[in-house]
């Protein structure tokens, strides 16, 4: 009995360092095949993503261009129709606008403004032989370096006799010093004397 117990003994000892070597050996396996599985799903997520996307964007973009085809055969088919006024009262207001638009005039109005040079000047000057440059300031003197001729505003006006009387509002001329030039539809300029304020 004590030699059976050993022989048992011996078998569960051999049986025991066998699975424990096969379990550290399976252990070793199944690490690599781990890292190994991880990589292969990834990379086959990864293809399955691309792939999946190349088709539905090519779907997408098989229907968009069938779409805008479609739109633009129907664009190209329609024909650009000048406005057609729906009332009499629309055609009166029409008909009087083309009659009279060619009296309407831009006043374009200019004047000599001046023109100012910026410089630099240090206030502190007679004392930076005592204190060095840690007092040295610069600051912006404007001084004026001629006159530029530039528009300054705009307006409208009515030619109301054909020798070319043109009536605006008061405070298109208000400013005496100006000067102002009117614009015909046609693009012509002309020179305008003021002659009531």
């Amino acid at each position: 009995m004590a030699v059976k117990k050993k022989i048992l003994k011996n078998k569960n000892l051999s049986r025991l360092r066998l699975g424990r070597t096969l379990n550290v050996f399976l252990a070793k396996l199944r690490k690599p095949l781990s890292k190994n599985l991880i990589i292969i799903n990834t990379a086959i997520c990864l293809i399955s993503v691309i792939i999946g996307g190349l088709i539905v964007g090519a779907l997408f973009y098989f229907r968009i261009e069938a779409r805008l085809s479609e739109l633009k055969s129907k664009i190209n088919e329609q024909k650009i129709v000048e406005y057609q006024s729906q009332t009499s009262q629309e055609k009166k207001i029409i008909s009087v606008i083309q009659k009279v638009s060619p009296a309407v005039v831009s006043i374009v109005i200019s004047k000599d403004l001046p023109v100012f040079e910026e410089e630099y000047y240090n206030p502190f000057e007679e004392f930076e032989e005592f204190f060095g440059e840690s007092l040295k300031l610069e600051i912006p003197e404007y001084r004026q370096k001629g006159t530029e001729k530039k528009e300054i505003g705009w307006g409208t006006g009515f030619i109301v006799s054909s020798d070319g009387l043109i009536l605006t509002n008061k405070h298109v001329v208000s400013d005496e010093e100006a000067e102002y030039t009117a614009l015909t539809n046609d693009g012509n300029k002309y020179k305008v004397q003021v002659l009531v304020r």
